[in-house]
Parts: structure tokens; sequence; C-alpha cells
């Protein structure tokens, strides 16, 4: 069985999420699940008739992330900057893989520089970790312009991912 249409933007890209409250617990017995939508985030719940999901502990993202190679420039508080190319993005998040070390917790401003687009910035990303090369950022705060323009871009990627 296919995954849901989102019901907010009527994307195809959705995902099983966690179950939150007893609620959702008891629901799901009903076949009643909940799902995110990738593109908007819009968190809803679906009547799936006799399917059945395994919880899975390999991540703890509720949002795919789709591979991409994005040029982005950053730059935090007191001074620190660098550059860099996001490897995989999602509406909430990425990872850049750079040479500059950020410190974790640091609050980012990015420009992300997709080709054949606009720039697409990020007011505030929270750096979350930086381990082998890699700083993996929490998208906290985007201008609804800039917002749209990543859904749209996530979009595409996803559609050139699964041809």
């Amino acid at each position: 069985m296919r995954a849901p249409a989102c019901p907010s933007c009527g994307s195809g890209l959705v995902g099983r999420t966690h179950r939150k409250g007893l609620y959702e617990r008891l629901a799901s017995l009903a076949y009643v699940y909940p799902f995110r939508c990738q593109a908007c985030q819009r968190r809803f719940r679906r009547f799936r008739w006799r399917e059945r999901y395994v919880r899975v502990h390999l991540d703890r993202r509720d949002l795919d992330r789709v591979p991409c190679q994005i040029p982005v420039t950053f730059h935090w508080k007191n001074g620190g900057q660098g550059e860099g190319t996001v490897r995989d993005i999602s509406a909430a998040g990425c990872a850049i893989e750079t040479r500059v070390i950020v410190p974790v917790g640091a609050l980012l401003l990015l420009q992300m520089s997709p080709e054949g687009g606009p720039p697409i910035d990020v007011d505030v990303g929270e750096a979350r970790a930086q381990r082998g090369g890699f700083v993996g950022v929490r998208f906290v705060k985007i201008a609804d312009t800039h917002a749209e323009s990543l859904r749209g871009m996530i979009l595409r990627l996803a559609a050139a991912r699964h041809g």
C-alpha cells in the first residue's frame, strides 16, 4: 500500500513517524497511524487497514534526509565562519561536510546556493553534532519564502532520486 498524501501540501513524500502518547498507541490497535510530510513537516494520522509497523531504532529523525551536493557558507557569533557542502538535507536539518570545526550548540546563519535556483538562507541553525568532517545542523528559523524554496528543492531532489 502506498503512503498517504499530505493533507496540507499534497506531497506524496510522507513517512510513518513515532507514536506520541496513549491515544496514538491505542489508535494504532485500530490501524490508525501517525505520519509526517517530508516537505512541509505536517504531522497527521491515517487509517491503514491491516498494516502493522515495526519499530526500528536506527535513527531518531522524523524526516528522511535526501542526498545532495549544495555549496554552503555559514557563520556564527564570535566571528566564526566557514564554507562546505551540504551532503544531505531535510526540511528540519542537514549535514555539512566541512574542514571547519564548529562548536556543538553554536547558532549558525547559513546560505545555501543550490544549482539553478535562488540562494536559500537559514536565519538560525543549531550545530547539533560534529564528527568526521561533518556538522549536523538542525534548522531553527527560516523565513517563509526561503522555507518554501527549501521545500521545493527537497521535493525536486527526492523526485530525481526516486526516478
